[in-house]
């Protein structure tokens, strides 16, 4: 998810209006390893649903196959982060800044634009944190905003079974038992859902 994440800058965003109906918006973003910016403006609907409602998603695609992410939406008005966040967006894109830029005329240029950004934070690891995985469970927080979650169990297939349902949020280490196990179940679903229907 990182890789795919770190070389991709263009994704389709999807915020909830009043009524509660989806708004799709393609936008282009940063990925600093733990975190998606996107640059809006203030008066844009993307800023107004995210500020009702900061749940959002992000598909970003690349030909036939795609990522989502869903996560929660911070919001960052001006000063120093909201500046260095506009110009990591820009340096991906391909438009760095020079690097005698003068930055409190740069503040001042994206305040005049009305100019602020959409922190999203990706859901997977925030609840995973909160998941009552095993009583043994042990909890190591990572560099790019991940978790390892560590237990000793023995029932290999439920836990794959519930691993299911995290999809790409999830990533096996160990032990390979339960990496064969999934395969199988995997497999399985696949041959199931491939018989012709009667």
């Amino acid at each position: 998810q990182r890789q795919y994440l770190e070389s991709h800058q263009l994704a389709v965003l999807g915020t909830g209006k009043r009524d509660g109906s989806p708004q799709l918006s393609m936008i282009n973003y940063h990925f600093d390893g733990a975190h998606i910016f996107i640059s809006v403006t203030s008066d844009r609907a993307k800023w107004t649903n995210t500020r009702r409602q900061p749940k959002v998603a992000l598909l970003v695609p690349d030909g036939r196959r795609q990522l989502v992410i869903y996560g929660a939406v911070e919001g960052i008005t001006g000063g120093p982060a909201r500046d260095a966040a506009i110009a990591a967006i820009r340096a991906a894109m391909g438009n760095p800044l020079s690097p005698d830029a003068d930055m409190a005329a740069f503040s001042k240029q994206l305040d005049e634009a009305k100019r602020v950004v959409l922190k999203i934070t990706p859901e997977g690891a925030a609840e995973a944190r909160v998941w009552r995985w095993h009583p043994t469970q042990s909890l190591e927080d990572q560099p790019d905003g991940g978790v390892i979650v560590r237990f000793r169990a023995s029932g290999m297939r439920e836990l794959a079974w519930h691993l299911f349902s995290w999809g790409q949020q999830v990533r096996i280490l160990a032990p390979d038992r339960l990496k064969t196990v999934m395969a199988d179940e995997l497999a399985a679903a696949q041959a199931a859902l491939a018989q012709p229907q009667t």
